[in-house]
Order: structure tokens, then sequence, then C-alpha cells
């Protein structure tokens, strides 16, 4: 029998609606939103004053249900104004982390989000 990697838990759909930042490596954008649609992005609904983000930045772009580790891979827009790699491990249907996969260490590197109506 062949060794592969196990079928996704989640679809993409899980995704789809409002997300809050709870918590991260960078405090500065905790409290931030973003709103994911049925594409494969995340678009920034509110950033708290000393975020480094604007309204309306593609804030996490091509999601993929193909990852190397957890539910999801994507490029996740840092406060440097660079795409990352990162992955998405979701904790429930309402709650996700994500963690960059080049600098975990470094600001915004870790980060926990909540789903919100």
């Amino acid at each position: 029998m062949a060794c592969g990697k196990p079928s996704p838990n989640y679809d993409k759909k899980v995704l789809q609606g409002n997300w809050l930042r709870i918590e991260s490596s960078d405090a500065r954008s905790d409290s931030m939103t973003v709103h994911v649609a049925w594409r494969d992005s995340a678009v920034v609904t509110f950033v708290p004053q000393n975020s480094n983000f604007s309204l309306q930045q593609l804030k996490w772009k091509s999601v993929t249900a193909v990852a190397e580790f957890g539910d999801f891979q994507f490029l996740d827009l840092s406060a440097d104004s660079n795409y990352w790699k990162a992955f998405i491990t979701m904790k429930s249907e309402t709650e996700l982390e994500i963690n960059n996969a080049e600098h975990p260490n470094a600001p915004g590197g870790k980060q926990k989000w909540v789903k919100f109506q």
C-alpha cells in the first residue's frame, strides 16, 4: 500500500466569512478583520490604528487545500509588504492558526483568528 498525504479535513468553504485576528506575535495588528469570499483570498476590512496594513488590502492570497503542513497553504501579506508562504491549521470551523513557513518567529509569524458574523 502506497503512503500518501491524508485527505484534507476541511474544504476551503470553511474559510468563507469574516475573521478576527485575536492574538499574534505582532500585537499592533491584533483586532484586524478580513473577509473571505468564495475565491482564494481574504481582503482587510478593519485595521487597528497602529497597524501597518490598510483597508481593502489583499491579506491572504492563493489559498489552496494542498498544504505541506496544516490544512491550507497560502501567501500571507506581512507588515513589511511582502507575501510569505504560510500555513493555516484549522482548530475548529470557527478557529484557525496561521504560521509563516519561512519566518515563524518574525512579527506576525504566528497568528490566531476566530470567525465572526
